[in-house]
């Protein structure tokens, strides 16, 4: 795939997500993200669903009250815009088209992809340490062990042990941040905070 370069295009501001596994919580994280960039620097985001979970719909399903997932691609919470199971080829139209703020949401997405996540302005991994998920951690460090951007990247981690954390760390040099505690993603608690300043803060620097 042609590689693109984000710095030419017209988006202030592009996140990547990505899960190491299926249920890591890079959906969970990607709407509070958004909630605090839109609740509290008012600033216009997007999210743009780039795997093929369903999640979207099925959020705005409940959120809507509805029995199905609508037929747009795209719906609102609060200020927030939701774009469901998006391309590569829509990827590129959103850059091009100027939004603030663009959270891309790829959970554990197909390879494929990997180029629209390196050119993230900010880069987030999400992963878990429990025992069923921890391989698939260690197989995506050994895979992106040549990507000379991974020491820029932000590693966040939802559950495992602390010690397992600490090891993780130690065995391949990089900061894990510990994913806070964020019952209803919607609404951000005010001891979170400082949690995701640091995760934006890594990429503007």
């Amino acid at each position: 795939m042609e590689k693109v370069d984000w710095k030419t295009q017209k988006t202030r501001e592009t996140i990547g997500i990505w899960g190491t596994e299926s249920g890591c919580g890079s959906t969970h994280l990607a709407v509070a993200l958004a909630s605090y960039i839109a609740g509290r620097e008012r600033i216009h985001t997007t999210i743009a669903e780039c795997n093929t979970s369903q999640a979207f719909a099925k959020l705005e399903q409940v959120y809507e009250r509805q029995k199905e997932a609508g037929e747009n691609q795209e719906f609102f919470i609060r200020v927030i815009r939701y774009r469901k199971q998006v391309n590569i080829k829509e990827i590129r139209q959103m850059q091009v088209s100027g939004q603030e703020c663009l959270i891309l949401d790829f959970g554990k997405a197909d390879f494929a992809q990997w180029e629209c996540f390196l050119g993230c302005k900010i880069c987030i991994v999400v992963c878990s340490f429990r025992e069923w998920k921890l391989p698939s951690f260690e197989v995506f460090m050994e895979e992106t062990k040549g990507q000379k951007e991974r020491k820029n990247w932000c590693f966040v981690v939802r559950d495992g042990f602390r010690e397992d954390r600490k090891e993780m760390e130690k065995r391949y040099q990089i900061p894990i941040r510990q994913m806070p505690e964020e019952p209803d993603p919607f609404r951000i608690r005010r001891e979170n905070i400082k949690f995701y300043e640091s995760l934006l803060q890594t990429g503007r620097r």
